[in-house]
């Protein structure tokens, strides 16, 4: 259905149309909508994994040092996580609805929590390297 529509409209127009969207009106439309769309009540977290460059890349003459990726939160889906790498690095974002955590932080505070013995399990060092500019990281 959702491809007949998009090859109908085509694969501008439904973002064109949200951008107008009035804000306020936004949580109680896309609840509404999430409700009535049946993969709603199979699916409720997306996660992606995304392999990033292996070697830095540049923009002009400067060096990219960092990439930050995020995925949406989309009707029917409460919470979106999103791990991308970049050469030695790894950048985890988590989104979501307000009705789905009161505090995102519990989540990333998980993930990261659990870094250590995941690292173990692959044969790594449990240690996190910290990056300059960043909020610290626990290891355990």
């Amino acid at each position: 259905m959702l491809k007949k529509i998009t090859s109908l409209l085509g694969v501008t127009v439904l973002p064109a149309w949200l951008s107008y969207l009035p804000p306020a009106l936004a949580p109680r439309i896309f609840r509404a909508q999430a409700r009535r769309i049946e993969s709603a009540r199979v699916m409720n977290l997306t996660i992606s994994n995304v392999a990033g460059p292996r070697e830095r890349g540049h923009l002009e003459e400067a060096t990219v040092s960092e990439i930050y990726s995020v995925g949406p939160v989309v009707a029917g889906s409460g919470i979106n996580v999103t791990v991308w790498s970049y050469v030695d690095q790894l950048a985890v974002s988590v989104l979501t609805g307000d009705s789905t955590l009161v505090d995102p932080h519990e989540l990333t505070d998980g993930i990261i929590d659990a870094f250590p013995e995941l690292r173990r399990a692959a044969g790594l060092p449990a240690e996190l390297a910290q990056l300059a500019g960043t909020l610290p990281v626990k290891a355990g």
